[in-house]
């Protein structure tokens, strides 16, 4: 994946505008179709403003496509994004699969988190 279809991948799985990740990276908007578009390679600053917004990481060798990692504040983001009951249905499947014979997705108590 390169560099544009990265960003552009990234935005929209975040579900932000063009206006809105624009806005925030402090370019226009045509700019940033540009840069998603392959046309403009942005400058390292403007790339990096990019890489915080979206959560991503983009390291690309000299010889090398660019290659994607996601941050944790990615998953952060979309967690946030989740209504408190698909969170709490989401914490009760993966409860339900990776500790099947505790017992605990069936139990009347809630799952507790341990707060780090």
């Amino acid at each position: 994946m390169d560099t544009a279809e990265a960003l552009r991948v990234a935005r929209a799985r975040l579900r932000l505008s063009a206006s809105d990740v624009a806005r925030r990276a402090g370019v226009s908007r045509q700019q940033l179709w540009r840069i998603e578009h392959g046309q403009s390679m942005p400058r390292p600053e403007t790339l990096a403003k990019l890489e915080g917004i979206l959560g991503i990481t983009l390291q690309a060798p000299d010889d090398q496509p660019a290659t994607v990692r996601q941050e944790p504040s990615y998953v952060l983001r979309l967690w946030n994004r989740l209504s408190p009951a698909d969170r709490e249905a989401m914490l009760d499947e993966l409860v339900r699969r990776t500790v099947p014979d505790a017992g605990l997705a069936d139990a009347d108590e809630p799952l507790a988190l341990a707060a780090r």
